[in-house]
């Protein structure tokens, strides 16, 4: 996915009868959006300290920069640092994007919600009927989740068949 970015803009410069001003604007460059993530809670952070520390014992000199471009580059070499060891312990995966599914409604969702919310219960309370409040909620959502899947499986059948629908399942076999 791109963005376009503003690369300048200026308002107020033009004079105008009415009390709205006119904004000038011109799009610079698109700047993209990566499709890759990390996924933090499975770095092991130790092997991460390792890694930054070779880098900073063998390449980094550490004498208080005297310029401006030597604070910068400074500051451009830790940069690279963290993200060569970042990128050593946590590389960038492709972020899987699902698509939505056209069974999907707002009483599966509400449902959803409620149904985290006993087993959250459950788990603090550590009580058996809590456990089996939740079971019988969880139960009935995914009863009602292949019931609405299914129906837009036989949806998509009778269309795409353009015939009578019949008794028979025709996933089933």
């Amino acid at each position: 996915m791109t963005l376009l970015s503003a690369a300048y803009w200026d308002g107020g410069l033009i004079k105008v009868i009415s009390d709205h001003k006119y904004i000038l604007f011109e799009i610079g460059e698109a700047a993209t959006i990566s499709k890759y993530s990390r996924n933090l809670k499975k770095v092991n952070w130790d092997k991460y300290r390792e890694f930054l520390n070779l880098k900073f014992h063998t390449g980094l000199p550490w004498h208080d920069p005297t310029s401006y471009s030597e604070a910068d580059e400074h500051a451009t070499r830790i940069t690279e640092a963290i993200q060569g060891a970042l990128d050593a312990v946590c590389p960038e995966k492709n972020s899987l994007k699902r698509k939505a599914v056209p069974w999907w409604s707002k009483e599966l969702s509400t449902m959803r919600k409620a149904t985290r919310k006993a087993f959250k219960k459950a788990k603090s309370m550590k009580n058996p009927i809590e456990w089996e409040a939740y079971r019988d909620v969880r139960k009935i959502y995914e009863a009602t989740i292949n019931y609405a899947s299914m129906a837009e499986i036989l949806q998509r059948c009778r269309r795409s068949t353009r015939s009578k629908p019949t008794d028979k399942n025709p996933i089933s076999k």
